[in-house]
């Protein structure tokens, strides 16, 4: 028994490397010539191929579930077109141990997932995307109405992210406890400033800067100023305008203004936590994307996108060995006589169903609010019942 299940395992490996180096060809070659059409200036052909060899992992990653149910499906059909697999049954193999074999080349597939959804992927996605807007003398991040962010009473907008992780466009708007505006700040733009820096004006003597903590209550115009040097987590505006509210119990007391050519600003958030703006969640490493995902939390923000990309990258190898264990119950259910054609399209078919039934769970699940983890895990739950009820007809 252990050489006919070494045997299937070997056919469907060779059919998914096969598959996979036919996919993975098709897929880069259209996005390297989709690609070209957006090169200008700095980024030239040559920069947009580099760019292209730096997202495909992502590519891969997105694929190989794909990978595993075509390359499963074509495998066990050529078995099966052979009389290979009845003549395995008739010899005692039976259904589960046959599909437990097919199941092995998938294992492969999916720790190759894990190691580049969590290594790979995310270092290469991030660089990509610096290295296009660099070479395009863009932003990284940019939308129409920007980004806001929360950091306790401080709400933060901001236009666009650089390459180099700083901020334009910044503007925060810090509340007290009862909800009432005490600062309204704009600032032209923010660096992060990590480890100790010691900024330096033109007469090389130490900047006179404004420290504000989130946790200040802006008493008074002048109750967190004082001269200092950079400390790390620290995020140092330029060109700031800023207008201070005061309240007493009859309500707003005073009103006062000033402009800084900068100012240090301390903040529960560094770049890395403003990936989430230009990367998908599932493309983040989890414990990168757990952190953020519980600082939402934290803030009071609705952080069920997060954990559901969280939630979706921990399942992927289970969406992987249930669209193998699909690919299988077609063999031996409605394509048992079917010619290598139909099985192809038919994979293609369940393939592009699985993907829309799993972004039409996720658009509902959210939706209805449901919990993440269950949203995760229903496409994976209802493709496994169906092909479980399909291998039992079978049987």
């Amino acid at each position: 028994m252990r050489i006919l299940k070494n045997h299937i395992s070997r056919e469907v490996l060779h059919s998914t490397i096969l598959v996979a180096l036919a996919l993975c060809s098709l897929d880069f070659l259209l996005s390297a010539i989709d690609e070209q059409g957006n090169t200008r200036g700095a980024y030239n052909n040559w920069m947009a191929l580099k760019y292209v060899i730096m997202i495909f992992p992502r590519h891969l990653y997105d694929l190989l579930p794909f990978v595993a149910l075509i390359g499963s499906l074509v495998g066990l059909g050529r078995m099966a077109a052979n009389n290979e697999l009845v003549a395995m049954q008739t010899a005692g193999l039976t259904l589960p141990k046959l599909v437990g074999a097919a199941l092995r080349p998938a294992v492969l597939l999916m720790f190759l997932g894990l190691a580049l959804g969590e290594w790979v992927v995310p270092v290469l996605e991030t660089k990509a995307v610096i290295l296009r807007a660099q070479a395009k003398d863009e932003t990284v991040g940019f939308s129409a109405t920007g980004h806001w962010v929360r950091n306790h009473n401080v709400f933060m907008h901001f236009n666009a992210i650089t390459p180099t992780g700083g901020l334009l466009g910044v503007r925060f708007l810090q509340f007290d406890d009862e909800k009432r505006l005490t600062l309204d700040l704009s600032a032209e733009s923010a660096t992060y400033m990590s480890g100790n820096t010691e900024v330096i004006s033109s007469n090389d003597q130490p900047i006179k800067q404004t420290l504000y903590s989130e946790f200040s209550r802006f008493s008074t115009p002048n109750i967190a100023e004082q001269t200092q040097l950079v400390q790390p987590d620290k995020w140092q505006l330029t060109q700031v305008t800023q207008r201070l509210f005061e309240y007493g119990d009859e309500g707003l007391q005073r009103a006062s203004s000033r402009q800084d050519e900068s100012q240090l600003w301390q903040l529960d958030l560094s770049p890395d936590l403003l990936k989430v703006n230009f990367l998908q969640p599932d493309l983040m490493p989890l414990g990168e994307l757990y952190r953020v995902a519980k600082r939402y939390e934290r803030q009071g923000q609705d952080a069920r996108k997060l954990y559901l990309g969280l939630w979706q990258k921990l399942f992927q190898p289970f969406t992987t060995a249930t669209l193998v264990v699909l690919a299988a119950s077609f063999i031996f259910g409605p394509l048992r006589g079917a010619n290598m054609g139909g099985r192809l399209f038919s994979a293609i078919s369940a393939g592009i169903v699985f993907s829309l039934v799993q972004r039409l769970c996720y658009s509902l699940g959210l939706l209805l609010e449901l919990t993440p983890v269950l949203i995760a895990v229903l496409p994976i739950m209802l493709t496994a019942t169906l092909a479980v009820i399909i291998l039992r007809r079978a049987s």
